[in-house]
């Protein structure tokens, strides 16, 4: 998929970076690993060393075929089309908590706002006192990145999903987790608590998608899609499951059984998250093609879309009054959208840093985002 992209034709769907193009093999190189495959005998300095290695040697491939893509999609087709340039919002965020040990790929907020629990490319999941601004605890939750992290809607339970292949369910005041699900493949962010706090829905690298309850041993139900699933969302009302990867189509499915009801078409590449609006009538999609697009779910109709980031967009979250659209990308862009008209309401933009997650505090007053700088920022919304 990067090969292909380099050397496409249109030069809108060339990679246009160097930076870009190294966060796209950064992202890559982690849904390679499996914890089967890590040795257990290497130490963590020389296991670093490794990926520090591995990440300099697909630097320079990939900055070498780059080159070779500008060089001749220059020739042969022309320079890109310029897009304007939206100016960063006044707004500095009211906490930046830095966790100094790689990229951060999820991050909640409890319904307190108190806690911001984040998830981090080391394997652990860093809890955060946002008063203080400080690290409450730290849980060695993964082998392995961490690419999962939500609290509970009572804020009383947190699940985690990692490269491990592994879900697990915390007491957040709790070194170790009082329950384990075994995914067997990497949960890369398609994991979901449903609003009742019963179930937890998981898509993983496999195309599997599932439904636990959190008092069984065994999955409730289980269904498979083509390729990786990067998503997945459940509706307010807990009937329908939203998810969506590799194929480039979002599918809905029945949230009970797994049936499937309807898939829902248009994206140009991989699509990296989805969003239920809070009445549950329509779902945000967003992915490689750079384009915010959304849904009415009765229908399967597209309702609205537009052009969204510079780059891959990572992450979409609704605000819990439905009114705004807060969505992440590869351009280190965070930005905030009416829901209705598509209109640009705010844009926070973080300095040589992708955005890879980004989610609203349950009573809408705080946005916090995460990424490649290994650090989450929380806004007051406007």
């Amino acid at each position: 998929m990067t090969i292909d992209r380099l050397l496409s034709k249109k030069p809108n769907d060339r990679i246009q970076s160097a930076a870009h193009l190294a966060e796209l093999f950064e992202f890559e190189w982690a849904l390679m690993k499996t914890s089967s495959e890590e040795v257990p005998t290497v130490c963590a300095e020389e296991h670093r060393r490794q990926v520090r290695r591995a990440r300099v040697i697909a630097g320079v491939i990939g900055a070498g075929f780059l080159a070779i893509g500008l060089v001749f999609g220059g020739i042969f087709l022309g320079p890109r089309l310029s897009k304007p340039v939206v100016p960063a919002s006044s707004a500095e965020p009211t906490a930046v908590l830095s966790a100094n040990a790689g990229a951060v790929w999820s991050v909640s907020l409890d319904p307190t706002n108190n806690s911001v629990a984040m998830a981090v490319e080391d394997g652990s999941v860093r809890l955060w006192d946002l008063k203080t601004k400080s690290v409450s605890s730290t849980l060695d939750a993964h082998r392995g990145s961490v690419w999962a992290s939500k609290f509970s809607h009572k804020g009383d339970l947190l699940a985690t999903a990692g490269d491990d292949g592994l879900i697990k369910l915390w007491d957040p005041t709790k070194p170790e987790p009082i329950k384990t699900f075994d995914e067997k493949n990497a949960v890369r962010g398609g994991l979901v608590i449903s609003d009742n706090d019963e179930l937890i829905f998981a898509g993983d690298r496999g195309g599997n998608v599932k439904v636990w309850s959190m008092k069984a041993d065994e999955p409730l139900a289980e269904a498979r899609q083509p390729g990786a699933i990067y998503a997945v969302a459940v509706s307010p009302s807990g009937e329908t499951l939203a998810t969506a990867g590799t194929d480039r189509s979002v599918r809905l499915w029945n949230a009970k059984n797994l049936t499937a009801k309807l898939a829902l078409e248009g994206h140009a590449g991989p699509i990296f998250s989805l969003a239920f609006s809070p009445d549950g009538s329509r779902l945000t999609s967003v992915g490689w093609d750079q384009t915010v697009r959304v849904w009415n779910v009765a229908s399967g109709q597209l309702f609205k879309s537009w052009h969204g980031h510079d780059g891959d967009i990572w992450a979409v979250a609704y605000s819990p009054d439905g009114t705004k659209i807060a969505t992440g990308g590869l351009d280190g862009a965070v930005k905030l959208w009416d829901s209705e008209t598509g209109e640009l309401l705010a844009a926070y933009f973080v300095p040589n840093a992708a955005i890879h997650t980004v989610s609203f505090s349950p009573d809408g007053k705080l946005l916090a985002a995460g990424g490649r700088d290994g650090a989450a920022r929380v806004w007051k919304t406007p």
